[in-house]
């Protein structure tokens, strides 16, 4: 497993261009996306930010005048 989660992190340098080769492929083939929410349980933060509720309305507000402005 911790060569599997070096490749994903390109972290190179422990393991084999063989290896890393071998999982990039795999990456390709099989469509590999990496998952938000697998990433925020790891620890390392989901990179998206909360608004409170008169920041939410705003936003939606902004929008709908937008989408009317065309």
């Amino acid at each position: 497993m911790r060569k599997r989660r070096r490749n994903f992190n390109e972290r190179y340098n422990k393991v084999s261009q063989e290896m890393v080769e071998k999982v990039q492929k795999a990456i390709k083939d099989l469509g590999y996306v990496p998952s938000l929410s697998a990433k925020s349980l790891a620890g390392r933060g989901s990179n998206l930010i909360g608004m409170s509720r008169l920041l939410q309305e705003r936003a939606a507000g902004y929008r709908r005048a937008l989408e009317e402005a065309g």
